[in-house]
């Protein structure tokens, strides 16, 4: 029976070592023009974020070590400037592995200062950059009895690569030194490129405690890897500083930054709206707040993972479909909730018996 913890276990797992080369199936890498000068790359992992130009290509994030040659080649439909820079968004495998490929080709890698340490060591304790009470939801440890039985193929197929991979033992080692950021910032960064204002905006303990957006000021486009993906639930990786307040905080920074004609480059998915980020936010706050309801009136993790409703509206679009089921993001909330709160919750439902 698969549990909560072995999906959380195997992606944390399969995401922050990548770099080992292997075959993969036929890729088909897709660039989609989002405005002007700047496209996304889809292919496989997460979505590359790409800056033409006269001063040479931007790109954000680079998917997995075998996929350059092909990568390389659907930009240089497009440019044949070489690839000056290059910006992870954070430190999982799916997003920087094919980071030590990129700096052989000459680009610089610029990241928060947290991916380079989780690059290095990817279990060291990374220190702490905000206030104690942004870091309130951070360091749950994950659950070991919850049964998650309705994973999808894909989903299936993935945790059975990782854990050959886990077998092999390749995956405790960091990254080599070629793959990390050589410029790191500890809260954000300003640059200019292509004509173009670009602001690198530190995100604590979102998704991971490294995130970063990148907004095209000029172009009015933000890319914001893992922070927010579009149409699939969120994974909050606890295990490298995510929270759930923090991923939540994390939206409201993206919406405050846009306007209707914002455009937005996710971490995985189409490219969206400003619309698509504050009907996530809302679907999460919406569950933090039942979860919590539940756990005062008594009910168990397992009821409250099997209750259908709350989440039906996403279900039905196909939300649960990618790596995070409705199950596990259930599971992952009603963890982190009773170690920031379960005390207090349990005093609350006992004061209602």
């Amino acid at each position: 029976m698969r549990t909560f913890y072995n999906t959380l276990l195997l992606f944390t797992l399969a995401t922050t070592l990548a770099f080992a080369q292997e075959k993969s199936p036929s890729v088909n890498y897709e660039l989609v023009q989002v405005q002007d000068s700047i496209y996304m790359l889809k292919g496989r992992g997460g979505n590359i974020g790409v800056s033409f130009g006269e001063d040479g290509i931007l790109m954000i994030d680079d998917q997995f070590a075998n996929g350059t040659p092909a990568i390389l080649n659907k930009l240089r439909t497009l440019s044949d400037k070489p690839v000056k820079f290059l910006i992870n968004t954070h430190h999982h495998g799916d997003h920087t592995g094919g980071n030590e490929n990129m700096a052989e080709k000459g680009a610089t890698i610029i990241a928060h200062e947290n991916v380079r340490k989780r690059l290095i060591k990817p279990t060291q304790a990374v220190k702490k950059t905000t206030k104690a009470q942004d870091l309130a939801d951070t360091g749950v440890t994950p659950p070991k009895e919850t049964v998650v039985d309705t994973l999808t193929e894909e989903q299936k197929y993935r945790q059975k690569q990782m854990a050959r991979k886990r077998a092999r033992g390749n995956l405790k080692k960091g990254a080599p030194e070629g793959a990390l950021p050589v410029l790191t910032f500890p809260t954000d960064l300003k640059m200019y490129h292509n004509g173009e204002e670009i602001m690198l905006l530190h995100i604590s303990n979102s998704h991971t405690d490294g995130d970063a957006i990148v907004y095209f000021t000029n172009s009015n486009v933000i890319h914001t890897g893992d922070a927010f993906i579009a149409g699939k639930y969120p994974f909050i990786d606890v295990r490298s500083g995510g929270s759930l307040n923090g991923y939540i905080r994390g939206l409201d920074r993206i919406i405050m930054m846009c306007d209707a004609k914002t455009k937005i480059i996710p971490g995985h998915g189409p490219v969206a709206k400003v619309a698509d980020v504050k009907s996530i936010k809302s679907l999460l706050v919406f569950l933090r707040d039942r979860i919590t309801f539940h756990i005062v009136n008594g009910k168990t993790k397992e009821e409250i993972i099997a209750m259908t409703d709350m989440t039906k509206t996403y279900d039905d679009q196909g939300y649960g479909d990618g790596f995070i089921s409705k199950e596990s993001l259930i599971a992952n909330m009603h963890s982190i909730i009773m170690r920031n709160s379960g005390e207090k919750l349990k005093a609350r439902a006992k004061g209602k018996d």
